[in-house]
């Protein structure tokens, strides 16, 4: 996803350079009939580090629960099938950062990787940990569903909907 590039840090003030670490986690199947969990990592940036938190825009919206009820209702009323989907690695796909911020890799990564203790990261788009995350990948999502002629609701910036030449819903 083209997140980071190497760099190494001499030159970089030391502010510019935050601390990541590994999330381990147990994930269950999306089968209900599937017991059994899995191993995941992620690895994931100590956003409370970032030298901008508190002057970087974060905010990002979320469906409302009056139209997601509203969605439901009319799927309903219509007989529409519904569908869902996980975009995986979803806040590692927002567009590219204008921000210099460094991170030093884990010691796993400096030993796979063959790492000297100058080299860092430089971030090229927001990733786990960081505040705006949410709001890089919602700013992505809306420009391309637009781009895609999806019209965005004048009730709730998260719901899109497709129309005809004619304004049917398609």
């Amino acid at each position: 996803n083209k997140v980071t590039s190497l760099c190494k840090a001499k030159g970089i003030p030391v502010d510019r350079i935050i601390r990541a670490r590994w999330v381990l986690v147990w994930k269950k199947s999306s089968d209900p009939d599937d017991r059994k969990k899995s191993p995941k990592a992620r690895l994931v940036l100590v956003g409370w580090q970032d030298p901008e938190l508190g002057k970087i825009q974060t905010d990002s919206p979320t469906l409302r629960k009056e139209t997601k009820h509203l969605i439901l209702s009319l799927c309903a009323a219509k007989r529409w099938k519904l569908w869902g989907a996980d975009i995986k690695t979803a806040f590692l796909s927002g567009d590219p950062s204008q921000r210099d911020i460094f991170f030093r890799p884990p010691k796993e990564i400096k030993e796979w990787m063959n790492l000297s203790n100058d080299d860092l990261f430089r971030l090229e788009k927001a990733a786990y940990g960081l505040a705006e995350a949410p709001r890089a990948w919602f700013l992505r999502l809306s420009r391309e569903l637009k781009s895609a002629g999806l019209l965005v609701s004048q009730l709730d910036p998260c719901l899109y909907s497709l129309r005809s030449k004619n304004g049917k819903l398609l």
